[in-house]
């Protein structure tokens, strides 16, 4: 009975023990529990106020976004606008440039009337016709050449008979001698590259007439060959085949400086072959002839073309009438008519 007493209270003392030790360690613990719960507050409080702060700076960050945007989409508009105000600059430059062109072209053409017009003061009541001759070269002769033209079917509508000779003259030999772009040999000359007599189109190509010249003399040697021509015959195709050139050039815009583009002029007509031409003036044919008619022409004190030599045939011919630059067609029927009066 002692025994079991003993026992019992020994497992009350051990029960008491354990039960003191469990109020220390919790009165040990508990305070290190409530700094635990202290500082998971705090953690908790700064994480809300990060969170917070994030959502500001994101907030921050879209209005940044967005404001970027709008400088960058101004910016743009503003790229359009400089590119629109550029464009508009060089369309505004490009019609200064223009009318400054047609301002130098017209006042090139206002002085080629004026000297047309004393030209035709000065040959007021004079008449003519018969043998004419005509150094001939660049454009101008073609404008001249026209209006002769005009002149000689109107005489010859009145029964008289009209010979039209072409003798050699270049105006610049220093042109290339395969030609040279129209529009870059006027800029050269100080002319503007749209430069034109008002009567022409535009055309491609300013010609060296050299070889022009000298298929003049190759079909000289051809008539030479041909007996069954009558001196008028040869006349004829000589001025046929100078109109040619003209055609070829102006009308065509074809390149009669080279011997292809000048000897085209001798097939089309029908008077041989290109081929034959060519060789002809690659083997040197007409150049003497040309040297020498260029020598004579100069010592004759003829410096611009075209100029006219116009004189009446037979008995009671008078001396013949010289005059220069594209005249019109009046001018050469007043001029012939005094010839045949």
């Amino acid at each position: 009975m002692f025994g079991q007493d003993a026992e019992a209270a020994f497992e009350d003392a051990r029960q008491h023990l354990l039960h003191l030790t469990l109020l220390s360690e919790t009165a040990r613990v508990t305070p290190l529990i409530h700094n635990a719960e202290y500082r998971l507050a705090d953690i908790l409080e700064q994480d809300r106020v990060c969170a917070e702060e994030r959502e500001r700076i994101k907030a921050g960050l879209a209005d940044a976004d967005a404001e970027l945007a709008k400088v960058l989409e101004e910016v743009k508009e503003k790229g359009k606008d400089l590119s629109l105000l550029r464009r508009d600059l060089d369309a505004i430059r490009e019609a200064k440039l223009k009318k400054m062109e047609e301002l130098q072209n017209l006042k090139q053409l206002i002085e080629q009337m004026k000297k047309a017009v004393e030209e035709l003061k000065s040959q007021v009541g004079s008449h003519s016709d018969a043998v004419l001759s005509s150094p001939t070269s660049a454009c101008k002769c073609y404008v001249g050449d026209t209006r002769l033209e005009a002149a000689v079917q109107q005489m010859q509508k009145q029964g008289v008979d009209v010979d039209v000779r072409y003798y050699p003259f270049m105006i610049d030999p220093s042109t290339k001698n395969s030609g040279e772009d129209k529009a870059d040999y006027c800029r050269r000359r100080g002319w503007g590259g749209g430069w034109k007599p008002p009567d022409l189109r535009q055309w491609k190509w300013w010609p060296n007439t050299e070889n022009a010249h000298r298929l003049c003399t190759y079909l000289d040697e051809i008539h030479a060959r041909m007996p069954e021509l009558s001196e008028k015959d040869k006349v004829e195709r000589s001025h046929a085949l100078m109109r040619k050139f003209y055609e070829l050039t102006y009308d065509r815009d074809c390149n009669i400086s080279v011997p292809e583009g000048a000897a085209q002029a001798i097939e089309e007509l029908g008077y041989g072959s290109a081929k034959d031409a060519v060789a002809w003036l690659n083997g040197g044919g007409g150049l003497p002839e040309l040297r020498d008619a260029l020598r004579k022409v100069r010592a004759e004190g003829v410096s611009s073309v075209p100029q006219y030599c116009i004189q009446a045939e037979g008995s009671g011919a008078v001396e013949p009438t010289v005059f220069s630059g594209a005249q019109d067609s009046r001018a050469f029927l007043s001029v012939m008519r005094q010839q045949l009066s």
